[in-house]
């Protein structure tokens, strides 16, 4: 009994090995067994669906964080109010307690942008905001509706804070 039950282990473990070796494949048609196309007729081929391209080539950073449309309406009518972007507002992600904030350069002047939910949302979040302004000798944070802007400069960039009253000014008047 002992030596039947050795044999069936064994021819079990060589059926599972050539198995997993795959041994029994279809062996691949030899070139001279596959029929020539008749005539004109070109072989049959399958037809493998495209792969999607990106949007717009390089993926944008992933941010935390909602949308930005009523920041980036009001950091357009600040621009258009006679402010200059020194470069690109780029999104940081939800910061003091907003959905997401844009950060940049208004007149050389580093400016943050914050939208939140609703009114009371931007109002508790001015607080904290405040933190990021008070590092510098100008440090200002203001609301309009929703969003709050914080703007800070040392006296090298804006010696009479001429420049952050010109953003705060643009800023309240934009809506």
């Amino acid at each position: 009994m002992k030596r039947s039950a050795l044999y069936i282990s064994l021819l079990s473990l060589v059926l599972a090995a050539l198995v997993g070796c795959n041994l029994f494949k279809k062996k691949a048609a030899v070139e001279a067994d596959v029929a020539a196309p008749q005539g004109d007729q070109a072989p049959a081929v399958e037809e493998v669906p495209a792969i999607p391209e990106p949007d717009g080539g390089l993926a944008e950073p992933v941010t935390e964080g909602e949308s930005t449309a009523a920041a980036d309406a009001l950091l357009e009518q600040m621009k258009a109010g006679g402010l200059t972007a020194s470069a690109e507002f780029k999104k940081v992600g939800a910061k003091y307690g907003a959905k997401n904030c844009l950060e940049g350069k208004l007149d050389e002047i580093p400016t943050m942008l914050c939208e939140y939910a609703d009114a009371d949302g931007a109002k508790a979040g001015k607080e904290k905001m405040e933190e990021w302004a008070k590092d510098m000798p100008t440090g200002v944070v203001d609301r309009n509706g929703k969003t709050l802007l914080g703007a800070k400069a040392s006296k090298d960039l804006d010696k009479n804070n001429d420049k952050v009253n010109k953003i705060i000014t643009a800023f309240n008047k934009a809506k």
